[in-house]
């Protein structure tokens, strides 16, 4: 998901967060000790009667969770293979931990260099250092980066100082899933680079323009931070169906008013998500049941178009729950690893399987430069099928989790740490995949003018 600096950003952080550290709960009495997590920078200490969560770099350790064994009852699976050796599965990602014999001696230093705007720098350049896995990809230099930052620090450098070169460096990144979140002490305070808005786009009035243009009796269903209409479908031109999937989060019903959206609706939503249990597997078990019933009302159509393009991502749990939907037999999707500094992890195969409902006649996938993330882990899936043919831009190219992380003050930001390839060895970070049909650099807005990709889709089928 492309995150603006909002309540979103917290969102995904808190869900990542818990994603990360609450498998550990059925049977945490057994798990007595010290666990450090392959490839995501992080340990997980677990004592007779709390678990504490730690963010750890070769440099640094930032204590960010204490919870009670009783309250880990949430999200994932685990599974010891060997005595040293723990695997915890949550949504699509199985994380990998080692047993260490006790927590690193930097995670013991006392908490008076948490305020130092010097030592908490550091330690955001040291994080990106060992876990950020696209500098040369992205063409950053960033210990060249590094250097020309801190010679501006001191520490006399205020929190709104220190927040502005901080969120220069990840604008410079250029990574969606790259940000910084605006602290607390800081709302209201002005900021030149990570409050800036290029331009917001009304994805709401476009999204239903090119519904209504087409569809004179569209079903609706599910809201998200736009408005009602997280999935949309119904047929055009009298035997083609056509499905809008507006994301890939905001499943779950908590009932939020109408009246809410923007940032109000996430706060008040991810107020609900932290208290949710399994939160991935509900929002997915939500999404199939919606995606299942469209598909039957469809299922007499000669092909279906499935429209992208105002998706900017979610959860990768709810893209494959989709994607299982029009697809034949067990198919490997794509892999997942994770950058270790000098390496990755061991490579994870993702795989789908038909569910109950599916839909096996032609799909033509709309895709445009706002598909991101989940949604695009969505689409790289369907390159290993050929009942897909995809028409309309390249998507913007940011496959990786966003991987929470916190300074030692208690800024919190994220980081792209996973690769992301494609069933035959791709990897489209930073580039994006590219339609079989392009046809052009479309901006959505000027879909309330002309849309050439739905124009293009409708010709593909008829022709089939």
């Amino acid at each position: 998901m492309k995150l603006k600096l909002t309540a979103l950003l917290h969102l995904c952080i808190l869900i990542a967060v818990a994603i990360t550290f609450s498998a550990c709960a059925q049977n945490a009495r057994n798990l007595k000790g010290t666990w450090k997590m392959e490839g995501y920078g992080k340990i997980i200490d677990i004592r007779d009667s709390a678990v504490n969560l730690y963010d750890t770099t070769s440099f640094s350790c930032v204590s960010k969770e204490k919870l009670k064994l009783k309250d880990l009852g949430f999200l994932g699976q685990f599974k010891q293979i060997a005595q040293d050796t723990l695997m915890l599965s949550s949504g699509i990602t199985t994380y990998r931990l080692i047993r260490i014999a006790g927590l690193p001696d930097h995670c013991k230093i006392k908490g008076n260099l948490n305020t130092d705007p010097l030592y908490n720098f550091d330690v955001f350049y040291h994080t990106f250092r060992e876990n950020y896995a696209y500098f040369k990809t992205r063409n950053i230099n960033w210990d060249s980066l590094y250097t020309h930052t801190r010679i501006k620090i001191s520490k006399q450098t205020t929190p709104a100082e220190l927040y502005g070169l901080l969120s220069e460096m990840t604008v410079r990144v250029g990574d969606g899933h790259t940000t910084i979140a605006k602290p607390e002490e800081l709302k209201g305070t002005p900021s030149k680079t990570a409050d800036a808005v290029v331009e917001v786009l009304p994805l709401k009035e476009i999204r239903d323009h090119v519904l209504y243009q087409n569809l004179k009796d569209p079903t609706i269903a599910g809201r998200n931070s736009e408005g009602k209409g997280l999935i949309n479908w119904g047929v055009i031109k009298g035997d083609i169906g056509y499905i809008q999937i507006n994301g890939m989060i905001c499943y779950l019903d908590f009932n939020i008013p109408d009246s809410l959206t923007g940032d109000k609706y996430w706060e008040k939503y991810s107020n609900h998500v932290y208290k949710e249990t399994d939160v991935q597997a509900k929002e997915a078990a939500k999404a199939g049941q919606i995606i299942s019933r469209a598909l039957n009302e469809l299922r007499g159509t000669k092909g279906i178009i499935l429209d992208l393009r105002f998706n900017d991502g979610g959860f990768d749990a709810v893209s494959l729950e989709l994607l299982k939907h029009f697809v034949a037999a067990k198919t490997l999707v794509f892999n997942k690893q994770a950058w270790i500094g000098k390496g990755l992890t061991a490579k994870q195969e993702i795989f789908v399987e038909p569910a109950e409902v599916t839909y096996k006649k032609p799909v033509v996938l709309l895709t445009s430069n706002h598909t991101a993330s989940a949604a695009e882990t969505f689409t790289l899936g369907t390159m290993a099928f050929k009942n897909f043919i995809r028409i309309g831009h390249k998507t913007q190219g940011i496959f990786s989790d966003a991987l929470p992380k916190q300074l030692p003050n208690g800024w919190e930001f994220t980081l792209s740490n996973e690769i992301f390839t494609s069933a035959s060895g791709r990897n489209l970070e930073n580039i994006g995949i590219s339609p079989d049909v392009n046809t052009g650099p479309e901006q959505l807005k000027n879909l309330l003018v002309k849309d050439a990709a739905l124009e293009a889709a409708v010709f593909k089928l008829n022709k089939r």
